[in-house]
C-alpha cells in the first residue's frame, strides 16, 4: 500500500488508526497483542509493565522478536535527528533542526535537552537530560546516551527507572514507595516481582520466543507459524482468544474468534480494507489516509462515517452516518481550543502556558474558570462556575486530601505512605476508614460509627470472602483463569456459574438447582436464553450487533429499528403495535409517536430538555441558571415551579404555582436538615455518624425515630400516633420478622433462593407460597386451608387463578389508546396472611 509513514511509526496503537477484532490495524494489517503483566491502582496507577506484540515488527525486545514492552522506552540519536520508541513499539521521530530537535513528525510532542536540576526524582549521570513533552502535561526523561531515565504527568505521578551494572533495567519505581523488579536470563525477561509480592514469570521456546507468561491466575500461552509470527493467543482459562492466518507481507488475512466467526480482511487499493465474514458478509470498510490514519468507515448498512485532521494528527472534524459534523479547532500546541457540535453547541477552552485548562466559554456566556497553586500542579486548586460560585481543592502531589464546596461544606481525605486511599472525614469529623495489607488491597472497611466490613483474598489474589458488619459471610469459587465459577450465601445456598469454550457464561444454577442456560451469537450476543423449564427466548442481532428482535416462549415477535446512527428508531410488538421516536439535531427536537399520541421533547444545545409536548398540545418547559441547573419549571397549564439554589446547588426554596413556598436548609455536612413548609410548619432531621437518619422532628414537636442494626437495616422504628415498629432478618439480610401495632408479630421464611415461602400472621396463621421452575407463584395456601392456584402464559403473565373450585379466566390484553395493554377479567382477591 502506498503509505507515506516511517518503518515503525504506525506500529502499536497510533489514536489516528482503525482497528478492527482483536485487535488488527486497518491500514496496515499489523496484528497486535496488548498485555499488562502488572499494574497498580491509587496513586500508583502511573506504575505498569506492560508490552504489545507487533506483527510487522521485525525487531527484537526483552521479551522477544516482535515484542515491545515499556523496558524497550529509548531515545535513539543521529545526525538526522532522534527517534523515540514508545512502550507499544511505535517510534516517534524529531528532525533536527539548528541546534536541537523540530516537533515530533505527526504528534504533539517536542523534544529537547534540559537541566537535569529539574527532574530531581530520576537517576541523571549529566547535568543535562534530553526530555519529550507532550501538550497535556507529560513527560518521558532521557539520558544523554538516550537511556530512558522515567515518565510522570505532574507531582505524584513519576515513575523512575533503576538499572543494574549491566545498563538494562532492573527496577521500575513509583516515587512513593512500589516498585516491580526486573530478572533477566540472558536476553529475555524471565520474571517481574512486584513489591506487594506479586511475580510473573516467562517462558520461552529454543528460538527465544516468548510462549508463556505464568501468574497466579494461570498462564497466557502464544502459539507461533513457521514464519515467526504469533498465530495462536490462549488465556489462562484455556479460551483461544484469536487464531491469525497472514500474508506473506506479514499482514492478517484471516481470524478467528473465540466465537467461531473467520473475519477476512481483503485490502484493497486505494487504501481501503474490508472486514468481513469469509462469504464477504457483515462487512465494515476502513479507508485510511496515506499516513495510515483512518478517515472513512463504511458500515455493514452502508453508511459512512468520517474522519479529517490536521498535519500534526488532530482530528479537526467527525463527520457522523447522518452528515452531522462535529469541528474541533487547535492551537499551535495542538490543544484543542474550540468545539462546534451539530446541535449548535460552541465551546471554546482555554490554557496556560503549562498545558492546564484555565478556562471553558460557551457561545452564550458562561464561563468555567480553573485555578491551580503553583506552576507545577496539574490538578486545580479552585474551579469557579458560571455563577461565580468558588469549589477550592487541596492536593498534595496527586492526591485530593480536601474539597470545600462554594458554601463551605468541606470533606477530608486521608492516604497511607504508598498514596492510597486510607479515611474519608466529614465536616462533623466523622470518618470512613480503609485498613489495607501489605499489598494495598482493602482488608477491613470501617464506618465512622465502627461498623465493620472485612474482605478475604485467596493466594491469587483473588476476592474469597466478604463478611458483613453482621457477621454473614458472602464466599466467592473461582476457576481457571481467576472465572468466578460459585457464591455462597451466609446460609450455605449457592449459585454456580458455568461457561463456554469461548470464555463467556454459558449456564447459572441456582441453590435450588434450576438452570438457566444462554448461548451466543458468531459476534458474542446473546443470542437465546433457555429458562428451567425449557421455555426459549431468542434474540436476534443484525451485523452491528444491534438487537433487532426478541422472540417470546410463545412464539411472539417484538422488533426493534434503528436509525442511519445507530440510535433506536421504532419498536413493535407481536400485535403489530408501533412505536416510533425521530430525531431533528438541527432543532433539537425529539419525538415519540404512540398509536394515538405522541410527545416531544426539545433540548437545547446541550442536550438539556427545554420543553416537552405532548400530543394532545400542553407544554411544559424548564429553565436553567448559568451553571446549567434547573430552576424553573412551567407545567401544561401554565402554572410556574421556582428553585431558588444556594451556590451550591442545593434547593434551599421552593415556590410552587400558587405561591406557596417550601424552604430548604442543609447542616455543616451539605445533608438535609430541617424543611419549613408554607405555613411555617418545621420538620427537622438528625444523622448518626454513618449519615444515616434517626430521627425526624415533626411541626407539632412529635419525633420519628429510626435505630439500626450493625449491617445498616433498620431495626425499630418509633412513630408519632401509630407507635414502635421493630424488624428482624436472616443472615442473607432478608426480612423474617416485624412487630407493629396494627399487625401484630408476623414472620417470614424464604427457601435457598430467597422465595417467600411462608408468612405467619399475628395470631399464628401460616400462608404458604409454591413456585415453579421459573420462579412464579403457583400455589397459595391461606391459614384456614384456602388454596389458589394460578397458570401462566409463556410471556409470565396470569393465565389462569382457581380458588374455591372457581377459576377465572385472564383474557388477551386489549390494547388501550396509545398501545398501553391492561389486565381484565380477574376477579381480584386479598392476600389473606
Amino acid at each position: 500500500m502506498d503509505f507515506t509513514i516511517g518503518p515503525f511509526s504506525a506500529l502499536g496503537t497510533p489514536p489516528t488508526n482503525g482497528f478492527a477484532d482483536d485487535p488488527v490495524n486497518t491500514a496496515t494489517g499489523n496484528f497486535l497483542e496488548p498485555e499488562t503483566d502488572l499494574s497498580f491502582s491509587g496513586a500508583a496507577a502511573s506504575l505498569a509493565v506492560t508490552r504489545m506484540y507487533n506483527s510487522l515488527d521485525t525487531r527484537v525486545g526483552v521479551f522477544g522478536y516482535g515484542w515491545s514492552s515499556v523496558l524497550d522506552t529509548r531515545l535513539e540519536l543521529d545526525d538526522e535527528g532522534a527517534a523515540v520508541t514508545l512502550d507499544d513499539g511505535r517510534q516517534l521521530s524529531f528532525p533536527r533542526d539548528r541546534g536541537g530537535w523540530a516537533r515530533g513528525v505527526g504528534e504533539n510532542r517536542w523534544l529537547a535537552a534540559e537541566p537535569a536540576s529539574g527532574f530531581p526524582q530520576v537517576r541523571a549521570t549529566a547535568t543535562e537530560v534530553l526530555v519529550v513533552r507532550d501538550s497535556t502535561g507529560g513527560w518521558t526523561a532521557f539520558g544523554l546516551s538516550g537511556d530512558w531515565l522515567g515518565s510522570g504527568r505532574g507531582p505524584g505521578t513519576c515513575v523512575t527507572v533503576v538499572r543494574g551494572d549491566d545498563g538494562r533495567i532492573a527496577r521500575l519505581e513509583y516515587e512513593l514507595g512500589c516498585w516491580a523488579d526486573i530478572e533477566y536470563a540472558g536476553a529475555r525477561v524471565s520474571a517481574l516481582a512486584a513489591s506487594d509480592g506479586r511475580r510473573v514469570d516467562y517462558l520461552y521456546d529454543h528460538d527465544g520466543r516468548l510462549v508463556g507468561a505464568r501468574d497466579a491466575v494461570g498462564t497466557r500461552r502464544y502459539c507461533w507459524n513457521e514464519h515467526g509470527l504469533l498465530d495462536r493467543v490462549e488465556a489462562a482459562t484455556g479460551v483461544v482468544e484469536c487464531e491469525n492466518i497472514y500474508d506473506e507481507q506479514g499482514r492478517v488475512v484471516e481470524q478467528l474468534t473465540p466465537y467461531g466467526r473467520r473475519v477476512r480482511f481483503a485490502y484493497l487499493l486505494g487504501r481501503v480494507t474490508s472486514v468481513s465474514d469469509e462469504d464477504g458478509s457483515n462487512a465494515n470498510t476502513w479507508i485510511a489516509d496515506r499516513f495510515g490514519r483512518v478517515v472513512g468507515i463504511v458500515d455493514a448498512d452502508g453508511h459512512r462515517q468520517s474522519m479529517a485532521y490536521d498535519g500534526h494528527g488532530n482530528l479537526v472534524s467527525f463527520t457522523e452516518r447522518d452528515g452531522a459534523v462535529t469541528v474541533h479547532a487547535h492551537d499551535a500546541r495542538g490543544r484543542r481550543i474550540r468545539t462546534v457540535t451539530p446541535e449548535g453547541a460552541d465551546i471554546t477552552t482555554g490554557y496556560d502556558e503549562h498545558d492546564r485548562v484555565t478556562t471553558f466559554v460557551t457561545a452564550a456566556g458562561g464561563v468555567v474558570e480553573y485555578g491551580y497553586a503553583d506552576d507545577v500542579d496539574r490538578n486545580p486548586s479552585v474551579i469557579v462556575d458560571p455563577t461565580g460560585a468558588r469549589t477550592l481543592l487541596s492536593w498534595v502531589g496527586a492526591r485530593l486530601v480536601e474539597s470545600t464546596d462554594p458554601v463551605g461544606v468541606s470533606v477530608a481525605f486521608d492516604y497511607d505512605d504508598h498514596g492510597d486511599l486510607i479515611g474519608v472525614r466529614n465536616a462533623a469529623g466523622d470518618t470512613s476508614r480503609l485498613i489495607r495489607d501489605d499489598t494495598g488491597r482493602v482488608r477491613e472497611a470501617v464506618s465512622p460509627s465502627g461498623r465493620t466490613t472485612v474482605y478475604t483474598y485467596d493466594d491469587a489474589g483473588l476476592l474469597a470472602a466478604r463478611q458483613d458488619p453482621y457477621g454473614s459471610t458472602w464466599r466467592f469459587v473461582y476457576g481457571p483463569g481467576a472465572k468466578l465459577t460459585a457464591t455462597v450465601d451466609p446460609l450455605g445456598a449457592r449459585t454456580e456459574y458455568e461457561y463456554g469454550p469461548h470464555g463467556d457464561l454459558v449456564a447459572t444454577v441456582d441453590p435450588l438447582g434450576r438452570r438457566v442456560e444462554r448461548s451466543v451469537d458468531a459476534f458474542g450476543n446473546v443470542d437465546s436464553m433457555r429458562l428451567p423449564d425449557g421455555a426459549e427466548w431468542r434474540f436476534v442481532h443484525d451485523a452491528l450487533s444491534r438487537l433487532r428482535e426478541i422472540v417470546d416462549p410463545a412464539g411472539g415477535s417484538w422488533l426493534r429499528e434503528y436509525d442511519v446512527t445507530g440510535r433506536l428508531a421504532a419498536t413493535a410488538d407481536p400485535t403489530g403495535v408501533r412505536t416510533e421516536a425521530t430525531r431533528s439535531r438541527a432543532d433539537g427536537v425529539q419525538t415519540i409517536r404512540y398509536s394515538f399520541d405522541s410527545r416531544s421533547v426539545a433540548t437545547d444545545e446541550y442536550g438539556r430538555p427545554v420543553r416537552i409536548q405532548s400530543g394532545g398540545g400542553g407544554e411544559s418547559l424548564v429553565a436553567y441558571d448559568a451553571a446549567g441547573r434547573p430552576v424553573e419549571f412551567v407545567d401544561a397549564g401554565g402554572g410556574l415551579t421556582r428553585a431558588d439554589r444556594d451556590p451550591a446547588g442545593r434547593v434551599v426554596a421552593l415556590t410552587t404555582p400558587e405561591g406557596r413556598i417550601t424552604r430548604y436548609e442543609y447542616d455543616e455536612c451539605g445533608r438535609p436538615f430541617a424543611a419549613v413548609d408554607a405555613g411555617g410548619g418545621r420538620t427537622t432531621l438528625e444523622y448518626d455518624a454513618d449519615s444515616r437518619l434517626v430521627a425526624r422532628t415533626l411541626p407539632g414537636g412529635d419525633i420519628h425515630r429510626i435505630q439500626y442494626d450493625a449491617a445498616g437495616r433498620v431495626l425499630r422504628e418509633t412513630i408519632p400516633d401509630v407507635g414502635t415498629a421493630r424488624y428482624g432478618y436472616d443472615r442473607v439480610g432478608r426480612l423474617t420478622f416485624s412487630s407493629d401495632t396494627r399487625f401484630g408479630v408476623r414472620r417470614f421464611a424464604y427457601d435457598g433462593a430467597g422465595q417467600l415461602v411462608a408468612a405467619t400472621n399475628g395470631v399464628g396463621g401460616v400462608t404458604r407460597f409454591e413456585y415453579d421452575l421459573r420462579g412464579r407463584l403457583v400455589r397459595t395456601t391461606d391459614p384456614l386451608g384456602g388454596v389458589t392456584t394460578r397458570t401462566y402464559t409463556e410471556q409470565d403473565k396470569v393465565a389462569t387463578a382457581t380458588e374455591d373450585g372457581s377459576v377465572y379466566l385472564l383474557p388477551p390484553r386489549p390494547q388501550r389508546p396509545g398501545g398501553r395493554g391492561g389486565e381484565h377479567g380477574v376477579r381480584p382477591h386479598p392476600l389473606r396472611l
